[in-house]
């Protein structure tokens, strides 16, 4: 089985949009991401707009962004009829409840196509509280991160989310409790 969708990690990966764009089969939906770890906002921005011309489907933006950079990645999607996704991530805790609805909300009155949170589970309360956010049907992909949260990661499937994330291996895993690719496939096959 072959992913229908792949992230390409520009801010990992250190090559061009023009450069990756063609080793990517072009059927596979493809999801433009750029962290701000090791690129400027005008850098980022850049990337983003050449992936997005050379057929992204979606530009994945934190919301922790400039709101003027969310909204000119937002018209370029636009531009090219790409999906947003506007992502939180917070490597400490699960938020309370209240706090995540507030964030996805935020994501949403930025027009996020999709909202995504991805959040650390350390007791397994928190993996519910993550997957009780799919009582809405709102455009969301919502993960936990850590060995308790690897469930969420096939459970949002079941509950609406449009994807999920897996690595490729286990050398390429960008998240704490991220299955690998053939990992997720065999625990989907047995449900």
């Amino acid at each position: 089985m072959r992913p229908e969708i792949i992230e390409l990690r520009y801010d990992l990966l250190k090559e061009p949009p023009e450069l990756v764009d063609h080793l990517v089969d072009e059927n596979i939906k493809r999801i433009a991401t750029c962290r701000p770890q090791n690129f400027n906002e005008e850098q980022r921005l850049e990337i983003l707009k050449q992936a997005l011309k050379y057929g992204a489907d979606y530009a994945d933006v934190e919301l922790e962004s400039d709101p003027a950079f969310i909204a000119e990645i937002r018209e370029v999607c636009n531009y090219y009829k790409a999906g947003l996704i506007i992502s939180y991530h917070n490597f400490e805790k699960t938020p309370e409840i209240d706090e995540l609805e507030d964030l996805l909300n935020k994501c949403y009155i930025l027009e996020a196509d999709i909202s995504k949170l991805a959040c650390k589970v350390s007791k397994e309360s928190d993996a519910a509280t993550l997957l009780s956010l799919y009582k809405d049907n709102r455009s969301k992909v919502i993960i936990g991160m850590g060995d308790r949260g690897r469930i969420t990661r096939i459970a949002s499937l079941f509950l609406g989310a449009p994807f999920s994330f897996a690595a490729f291996s286990r050398e390429g895993v960008t998240a704490p409790g991220q299955y690998t690719f053939q990992e997720m496939n065999d625990l989907l096959r047995k449900l």
